[in-house]
C-alpha cells in the first residue's frame, strides 16, 4: 500500500516541475481601463520547430488566453478592441547542475532540521541536458501600438509527456502568467 502511495505521489510530481512565471507593467498604466480584446495577428509566425508550430498547440493558447481575460471582464472583439493581444513560444536546450548537499544546506534551503542528507537523497553533482520551453504573452494598448504589460513562463519540458499533460502544462502557464492581469469586474 506504502509503495503504492508512493508510486501515486512520484508520478504526480513529474508534472510539477518548478515553472518560473514573471510580469512587466509599464508604469502608470491602468490594465483595468481597457474593456475588450482581440489576437495581434490571426495566426502565429512559424518557429521552425515543429513541436512549436503545432496549431493545437496555438489552439490552446488562444482559448486559456480568451477564458482567463473573460474570466476577469474583457471581452474579446471583432471590432476595434482595447488591446491586442500576443504571444511567443519558445524551446531552448539547456545544462542543469545539481550540486551535492552540504552539512546544514538541507536545514537552511527547507527551513526545517528533519530533512537531512540522507532523506533527501544524493551525495554527488550532476548535470543534465534539458529543453525548456517559454511562453511570452504581450499586452498592447491598441490606440498607441504600444506594450503596456508582459508576462512570461518558463518550465523544463519534457517529450515523455502525453498530449493531456502538455495541454494541461500550457493551460497552467497561462494562467499563471494571468494572475497579474488585474479583474475589470471590480474596476470603476
Amino acid at each position: 500500500m506504502i509503495r503504492a502511495v508512493v508510486l501515486i505521489v512520484a508520478v504526480v510530481c513529474t508534472g510539477c516541475a518548478p515553472m518560473k512565471v514573471d510580469w512587466q507593467r509599464t508604469p502608470g498604466v491602468n490594465l483595468a481601463k481597457y474593456r475588450t480584446f482581440a489576437w495581434w495577428s490571426e495566426f502565429q509566425p512559424p518557429t521552425g520547430i515543429a513541436r512549436l508550430d503545432n496549431p493545437a498547440l496555438h489552439a490552446i493558447i488562444r482559448d486559456e488566453m480568451a477564458r482567463q481575460l473573460s474570466r476577469r471582464g474583457y471581452r474579446l472583439t471583432d471590432a476595434q478592441p482595447d488591446i491586442f493581444l500576443s504571444y511567443t513560444v519558445d524551446l531552448q536546450r539547456n545544462v542543469v547542475a545539481t550540486l551535492p548537499l552540504l552539512d546544514g544546506d538541507a536545514e537552511r534551503a527547507w527551513g526545517e532540521d528533519r530533512f537531512s542528507r540522507e532523506k533527501l537523497g544524493s551525495e554527488s553533482a550532476y548535470v543534465k541536458d534539458v529543453e525548456q520551453g517559454t511562453l511570452v504573452i504581450e499586452i498592447i494598448d491598441a490606440a498607441a501600438l504600444t506594450p503596456v504589460w508582459r508576462g512570461y513562463a518558463t518550465a523544463v519540458v519534457s517529450l515523455k509527456d502525453n498530449a493531456r499533460v502538455r495541454e494541461w502544462r500550457v493551460r497552467t502557464a497561462v494562467d499563471r502568467i494571468c494572475w497579474d492581469v488585474p479583474s475589470r469586474l471590480f474596476a470603476r
